[in-house]
């Protein structure tokens, strides 16, 4: 769907096939477990990158009830992994989904962000030694 958007907007084809091959190295980059096939975070979290600070927003309100709950992550967060922001807001979305508080949803999303972040900088180390 990131590609698509690039093409609807206008972008050239092989600039929209160079964002896919980094795409596809996020993928390679990516963390840990993921949300089931099946999860309603699919759909719900969605990066923004027209934004000036790419993000992945979405807003939970459980049953409809109560006060809507806003909540985000950050591409920049997690190393510029578009993938990765993704990834950890569809299991922060699934988190509220299971009745967590904003708060346990947060200290979540940091657990998760520092967790993406050390994996990026071994990831990073294993380049530089050439392994």
């Amino acid at each position: 769907m990131l590609c698509f958007d690039k093409l609807k907007d206008g972008e050239a084809k092989a600039k929209v096939e160079s964002f896919r091959a980094v795409l596809y190295g996020h993928c390679k980059a990516v963390g840990g477990k993921d949300v089931p096939d099946d999860s309603e975070a699919w759909k719900k979290c969605r990066v923004t990158l027209k934004h000036s600070s790419p993000l992945c927003s979405f807003t939970f309100q459980p049953d409809g009830k109560g006060a809507p709950t806003q909540f985000q992550t950050t591409v920049g967060a997690v190393g510029g992994n578009v993938i990765e922001a993704e990834r950890i807001a569809r299991i922060c979305y699934t988190k509220f989904e299971s009745g967590a508080s904003k708060e346990q949803v947060l200290d979540l999303r940091s657990s998760l962000y520092a967790k993406a972040m050390e994996n990026a900088a071994k990831r990073q180390k294993v380049l530089l030694m050439g392994k």
